[in-house]
């Protein structure tokens, strides 16, 4: 069988393949059958399409609903020529008012867009103001920035924010902005002293370019400036906690060459001074205007109040467990309607926020075994348990008329030298205990809530 097998594949393998005995089908077509078309059938008509009309064409392409009208456009609407149109736009002299106030009206209606570089063409400005802040962290300062951005959109500029955190050579690249024509000029929210006078050595047009946010004009430097009268707040705070029964106090600050540290504390002297109470001022502390320097010298307030409250004994004064709201508790009719209760005033709501850290962590109850006020009435600190008793800045105000100020002055429109002050309130709330149904001169703060404001709002210029 096995033989048979191989002898049937024998017979298989002799006969040849039909596959190789025939010609391959596809050989056999002309190999060119393809080719036989007229290989130039598409070239035939090479015109066939340069003899169209072009594709790209206005009708073919109709104008995009997204795209902005143009100077051209605008003028056309007018009756009046593009040039006129420029300078009704910026302001330029050579134009009646009624057609001024025209051409703003459609372009309104149509909503066109100036060109910033090419009105800084035209004008020879940059649109560009420049903020200068020193701890963008702090929500008092996005405040300011609301208000100087608010005021110049309305006058065709845009606002650029600087924060320095507090580092000199960033305040340094500021002013390198400046000179390089980057911006057209800067609001300052930080202490400067030296730093003016090396710009103005480097050139800066400093009168005309630079106003001051909270702060006054150095001597010999005519400057635009926008500041809040800190010692009448100062003054605010030591009238309302001698109101309310407190009779020692501490003061929480940042550093001690600051001037808002400076003025807020001579304003809380005058109050004692005018009541008689000079020595209820026992301690003044400094240190940086954070949460955490908050916090470090309420600790060592504290400490030092709850030594003296225990008779400085010596068991007692070592044992931190001690540092508890029975140590720190008023004794009635000891010094006042508060006894020996503690008041601590900070000098901004950062270092307060640190300062009500430190009272929680010993026990201590805001308004009843310590009071707290702070400074400048940030959101934060309406949210405490029991709120923050705080002085209002007009912060946005305080934005709102630096630049309006730098703006005049870059248009020559302004004094030589113009200085404004703005008011503060009181905001009174229940950390220094409960607040009366009706407070004294009391006046709606717009940028207050949650308590009572008084003596606040007003301006001078100076």
């Amino acid at each position: 069988m096995q033989g048979k097998r191989r002898t049937q594949v024998t017979q298989r393998s002799t006969q040849p393949p039909q596959r190789s005995t025939q010609p391959p089908q596809r050989s056999t077509q002309p190999p060119t059958q393809r080719s036989t078309q007229p290989p130039t059938q598409r070239s035939t008509q090479p015109t066939q399409r340069s003899t169209q009309p072009p594709l790209r064409t206005p009708r073919a392409r109709p104008k995009r609903a997204s795209q902005l009208p143009t100077i051209r456009e605008l003028a056309e609407r007018a009756g009046v020529s593009i040039a006129s149109v420029s300078r009704a736009l910026n302001n330029l002299p050579g134009v009646a008012e009624p057609t001024r106030e025209r051409i703003a009206a459609i372009a309104q209606e149509i909503g066109y867009t100036p060109d910033e570089r090419a009105r800084a063409l035209v004008t020879g400005q940059v649109p560009f103001l420049a903020l200068v802040v020193p701890d963008i962290a702090n929500p008092f300062y996005p405040e300011v920035a609301r208000g100087a951005e608010e005021a110049l959109l309305e006058q065709g500029f845009s606002l650029l924010l600087i924060n320095t955190d507090w580092q000199l050579p960033r305040l340094k690249r500021a002013f390198g902005l400046l000179t390089a024509r980057r911006v057209a000029g800067l609001l300052l929210a930080v202490p400067v002293n030296g730093e003016l006078e090396a710009a103005r050595l480097a050139g800066a047009e400093l009168a005309r370019t630079v106003a001051l946010v909270g702060q006054p004009s150095p001597r010999g430097l005519e400057l635009a400036s926008v500041e809040v009268d800190d010692r009448h707040g100062g003054w605010l705070v030591g009238r309302h906690l001698l109101a309310q029964g407190w009779r020692r106090l501490a003061y929480v600050a940042g550093p001690e060459r600051d001037r808002a540290s400076r003025e807020r504390l001579a304003g809380l002297r005058r109050a004692l001074e005018e009541a008689g109470e000079e020595q209820a001022l026992e301690l003044v502390s400094h240190g940086e205007w954070s949460v955490a320097s908050g916090r470090e010298q309420a600790g060592r307030i504290l400490e030092l109040a709850r030594t003296r409250a225990s008779g400085a004994d010596p068991a007692v004064a070592s044992d931190p467990a001690v540092a508890s709201a029975e140590a720190l508790q008023g004794r009635a009719g000891a010094t006042g309607a508060r006894g020996d209760a503690l008041a601590i005033v900070a000098a901004n709501d950062l270092l307060a926020l640190g300062v009500a850290q430190a009272a929680s962590e010993r026990g201590l109850r805001l308004g009843r075994d310590l009071a707290l006020v702070g400074y400048d009435d940030i959101d934060p600190v309406r949210f405490l348990d029991p709120p923050l008793t705080t002085v209002a800045q007009p912060k946005r105000e305080l934005g709102r008329h630096a630049a309006l100020q730098l703006l005049a002055r870059l248009r020559g429109e302004a004094e030589p030298r113009r200085t404004l002050r703005l008011k503060p309130a009181l905001v009174a709330r229940r950390s220094c205990g409960e607040v009366p149904a009706s407070a004294e001169n009391e006046e709606s703060s717009p940028e207050s809530a949650g308590g009572r404001a008084s003596a606040g709002g007003r301006a001078t210029v100076g």
